[in-house]
């Protein structure tokens, strides 16, 4: 029997893209006496509101002052959720007919508290940029899903994922203090001993950002949360290495972009084999991971020609960290807004 589940999709200044996330979730293959919509309206003085409102009684939206992050914002409208499931999606998702059907059938073992939805890009031909990170929201799923088979406990998304609503009130609800309250809550549930699990056929659409200046400011957002988070959790020893682990797919490419300057450098000055063979296989051994990542999740292999694009954002979020690290100290403030890939 198909559980019960609220859908809730935070909003701030969403106009651009709510109406065709509500389309596409209206659209489920779900019962749909068993699944309520709500649009956690927070702060907007665009016309998300009377957007979401457009779609009549299907839609529950509910409007409230500013919160200082999304995950606050989520915690405001739990109360309210009728359903056994709690599923969240980002207002710049597009979401497969499929999805929820596909996510909640692992709610049938009383073991899982948690479900991590695949992620893939809906607007990658918009630009360079987006195209670029198109690869890297492929290759995240692709990892979850591997370690995931592996035996690991999923890192969630928080644009696609699925959780028991009463382990939501157990462990609290939604971390409030570091802005990345998806990967906070995969530690959360990981620690007290719960399961979360990837499903690759639990699809959503996801918006990349198209410019230089969008994904550093999407990334800065990022880079401050993991600072605040191992601030907070203070991970330590198993822990920490778990969580690194998740990570890989953040570090494959400044590694891919290391050893391949460095087997340049040895080609071009002749350098004996003992000490090129170890850096050609690690190049190779890089590659072979992140064209495994396209073929698994069905993704062209034509746009592995963006993989330099990919590699220099990379780095330059790497940069980023040393940055955040200092803003952080000066106690510099950060907003929850979404970077608006869009026109």
């Amino acid at each position: 029997m198909l559980p019960s589940v609220s859908l809730i999709v935070p909003a701030r200044n969403e106009e651009k893209v709510i109406g065709k996330c509500l389309k596409s979730i209206l659209s489920l293959s779900y019962p749909k006496e068993k699944m309520e919509i709500i649009v956690a309206i927070d702060g907007s003085n665009d016309k998300t509101e009377k957007i979401s409102k457009s779609f009549g009684k299907r839609v529950r939206v509910i409007n409230s002052c500013p919160k200082k992050c999304k995950g606050d914002a989520i915690n405001n409208v739990l109360p309210k959720c009728k359903g056994k499931i709690i599923g969240i999606y980002d207002a710049d998702c597009i979401v497969d007919k499929n999805c929820l059907k596909e996510a909640v059938r692992h709610f049938e073992d009383d073991n899982v508290a948690g479900v991590c939805g695949n992620l893939k890009s809906h607007n990658k031909n918009q630009s360079l940029v987006a195209r670029s990170l198109s690869l890297e929201t492929n290759f995240i799923s692709f990892f979850e899903y591997f370690l995931n088979g592996l035996g690991a406990n999923s890192h969630f998304s928080g644009k696609n994922m699925f959780i028991r609503k009463d382990v939501l009130k157990k462990v609290g609800g939604f971390d409030t203090l570091t802005f990345i309250e998806d990967i906070e809550m995969s530690l959360k549930l990981k620690d007290k001993g719960y399961r979360t699990v990837f499903e690759p056929n639990a699809i959503a659409w996801n918006e990349e950002p198209v410019s230089v200046s969008s994904f550093v400011k999407q990334r800065m957002r990022w880079a401050r949360g993991s600072i605040r988070m191992l601030k907070y959790k203070r991970r330590k020893g198993k822990k920490l290495l778990s969580d690194l682990m998740h990570g890989v797919y953040f570090y494959t490419p400044p590694f891919g972009l290391i050893t391949a300057t460095v087997l340049a450098i040895f080609l071009y000055f002749g350098l004996p084999l003992f000490l090129t063979a170890p850096v050609l296989g690690l190049f190779i051994f890089t590659m072979s991971l992140i064209v495994l990542s396209r073929i698994k999740m069905k993704e062209p292999l034509r746009d592995l020609a963006y993989l330099p694009v990919w590699f220099i954002l990379s780095n330059i979020q790497l940069v980023l960290i040393f940055k955040a690290i200092i803003d952080e100290k000066l106690g510099k403030g950060i907003s929850w807004n979404s970077v608006r890939a869009l026109p």
